[in-house]
This record gives structure tokens, sequence and C-alpha cells, in this order.
């Protein structure tokens, strides 16, 4: 499998945005998630478990959704950028625009899954524990976790949310909204065959999208959520461009790690 990177981008010198890696191809070497491809408007607290991740100085990096008081979960690939210690980063929750900030979180750890394989993205899943604890209320509440080993059948609806890229391709400017896109669940066996050339996805990886493409997170959103119900079923994790025709977005399966989340924070 082809490396796949994290890219960071500068929009209009206000937000800086963590990518879902995508796979290189022969012109593009990552996808990045600034906003939701194709999306529409988030409803107040219709997704109280979404959070921004930040840079200290306040800038947005990335997706994650709060799991407890004390813990939120996201992508491993964002949580190791260039060896930056957790002060390094804030988590804002209970908002879902920039013009009404949200609570601040600072970051006291992040637990990172030991398996994580950084070439094919497998095990792309990490913990964070926030300082002070989020207090529930109707903006902020956790998401609910899926059953060990649920199966996420191909061609149910989910929804993926972000603040990421709304740009088909990727690129662009950050969202100041926070956005959702309805997807399918792709099979395994199709998203493998859209892969085949980079290597396919892992046996712990789950792929959604539209068939004609122009829905899918980017820039920016990596380590959102997707969710079928309000059940967290996937990670933003990496693909092939953003909304991309054929290329549905891969993500981590969440359910394939309950019994991980609960061993490592009792969650």
């Amino acid at each position: 499998m082809l490396l796949k990177t994290v890219t960071i981008i500068l929009a209009c010198s206000v937000l800086v945005l963590g990518s879902p890696s995508r796979l290189p191809g022969k012109s593009e070497l990552s996808k990045s998630v600034n906003r939701i491809v194709g999306g529409t408007v988030v409803k107040k607290h219709e997704i109280p478990w979404q959070v921004s991740i930040k840079f200290y100085e306040g800038l947005h990096y990335c997706g994650g959704s709060i799991i407890s008081k004390n813990y939120i979960i996201t992508a491993a690939h964002v949580s190791e950028y260039n060896g930056f210690p957790p002060s390094y980063f804030q988590v804002v929750a209970g908002t879902e625009e920039w013009a009404t900030p949200g609570t601040i979180h600072n970051v006291t750890e992040i637990i990172v899954h030991e398996l994580f394989e950084p070439y094919t993205y497998e095990n792309d899943i990490a913990i964070w524990k926030v300082d002070p604890p989020f207090k529930f209320a109707g903006g902020t509440q956790p998401v609910t976790l899926p059953a060990q080993g649920a199966e996420s059948v191909p061609e149910t609806v989910m929804t993926v949310s972000g603040w990421g890229s709304t740009a088909v391709g990727g690129g662009g400017q950050a969202s100041d909204v926070l956005l959702k896109g309805d997807l399918f669940v792709v099979s395994k066996e199709e998203c493998n065959r859209n892969y085949e050339w980079s290597g396919g996805i892992a046996p712990n990886q789950m792929c959604a999208g539209v068939p004609m493409g122009g829905i899918d997170a980017c820039e920016g959103d990596a380590g959102g959520p997707l969710c079928f119900n309000g059940e967290l079923r996937g990670l933003v994790s990496w693909g092939r461009g953003c909304g991309t025709v054929y290329y549905p977005g891969v993500y981590t399966e969440v359910s394939a790690y309950r019994d991980w989340i609960n061993q490592t924070v009792g969650v």
C-alpha cells in the first residue's frame, strides 16, 4: 500500500486543518478534510458529541467525538502530529458555529492504539483525555458506542460530520459551521476492488460514500464521527480525494475496537 500522509493546510491564514489521509494518486498525495463536501448545516444540538480539536493557539486541526466526561475518541494518525505533547492541543465542545464559542478543554493524555500502522492506517484509533471534564447538557453529550463486532450492513445510510473543507477534491477554506453528510455503507468487497491498486482496506476498516461522489469528509474532518442513529460506527481515516467518484471514504470501524476502548479507559 502506498504511503498516506497527514496534510495540514493553512486556510486563509485563519484555520489549520488536519486531513483524513488520502492515498496518493498520480497527482495527489492526501485526502484533505476541511469541511464536509456536499454537506448540510447541522441543527443546534443535533450532533452534541462532535468536538473540534484545535492547536493551542486556537486553529482548528481535526475532529473527534465525546465518549465520556473525561475522554474523546479520534484517529491515531492525527494524534502523532510532529511529536507534539498533549498540551499543544485543546478540545472545543458544545457549539455548531465559530461565532458561538463552546467550552474549551485542555488535553492531558493521548493514547494511540498500540498496533497503529502509519503505512496502512490499520488500527487508526486513539483516545484523548481532557481537563476539565465535560459537563453534559443539551449541546454536549457522549456518543453511543456500538457493541463489539456489530456489523455495518452495506447500503445502510450513515452520517458523517465535521468542520472541514467543502471543496470536491480537497482544499479550500474551513467551514465556519458544523456540517453533515449522509453516506451509504459500501461493502468491503466493493471497497477492496475500488482500492485494489493501493492494496485494499484493512479488516477493521469500513467504507462509506455515494455512488456518483460529491458527498464526503475532507480536510479538517479527520478523526470525526460516522454515525448510525446516534451510534458511532466509524472514524474518518483516509481515502482518495474528497467526494471522488468510485472512491468512498475509508473509516476505522469502531465496533472492532469496543473491547479495546473499555479495556483502555473503562468506557
